[in-house]
């Protein structure tokens, strides 16, 4: 709570962001998301379980920008994060007023990165791009291929669901929820969570699909 609130108010001090909510949780995040809809979400990276999680607060709050904070300077812990929809995010030795250029420029839609990084990115895209072109003219995988099980399944990682969440919720141990996962994963040729969510979303699917 000190670090929170003390950070909110270095931030309004500074007169180059207003700070319309302050969150304990993610719980609290998310509904105070949806309430104020913000530019830019400041998001501590510690109190997200899972990435998949990220797609419940793009829907509270579509339009805002979602920088994460004290994020690992490590490229391919970065790389996991911009995959996941960040649109900035702040190193743990960052500054006050590193964090005010990095809101800023999320707001206008910039997004300040180091050289090294811009480059791990730009190679990133260039080989998804290579892989992209091997499988052209091969149909985009469907939810046909799926099981009514993990159909059920996909719908609830769609929500944002951590594992434990949907073992309680299907009755399954977590390991036999991981395993449906990876499988989920492996028939629709994705790599992680978010983009099965964001299939989801593109199909309009749901829980009682077929």
């Amino acid at each position: 709570r000190f670090y929170r609130e003390g950070l909110a108010e270095l931030l309004a001090g500074t007169g180059a962001v207003h700070v319309v909510a302050v969150a304990s949780d993610w719980a609290e995040a998310v509904t105070a998301a949806a309430r104020s809809q913000p530019m830019v979400i400041l998001l501590d990276v510690g109190v997200v379980a899972e990435r998949a999680r990220l797609v419940e607060l793009f829907r509270a709050a579509p339009a805002a920008k979602v920088v994460a904070l004290a994020l690992s300077d490590l490229q391919s812990e970065v790389i996991h994060w911009v995959e996941s929809g960040i649109h900035g995010y702040v190193p743990c030795d960052a500054s006050v007023d590193d964090i005010v250029h990095a809101v800023n420029a999320a707001a206008t839609g910039q997004v300040p990165c180091p050289p090294d990084l811009a480059a791990m990115l730009f190679r990133r895209l260039s080989e998804n791009g290579r892989r992209a072109l091997h499988r052209n003219g091969s149909p985009e995988p469907t939810s046909s291929a799926l099981t009514a099980r993990e159909k059920e399944i996909l719908a609830l990682i769609a929500e944002g669901k951590t594992n434990k969440e949907l073992a309680a919720d299907v009755f399954l141990a977590d390991k036999t929820v991981k395993n449906y996962g990876s499988s989920i994963l492996s028939k629709l040729n994705l790599e992680r969570r978010v983009q099965a969510a964001a299939f989801v979303a593109r199909h309009r699917l749901d829980r009682g699909a077929n």
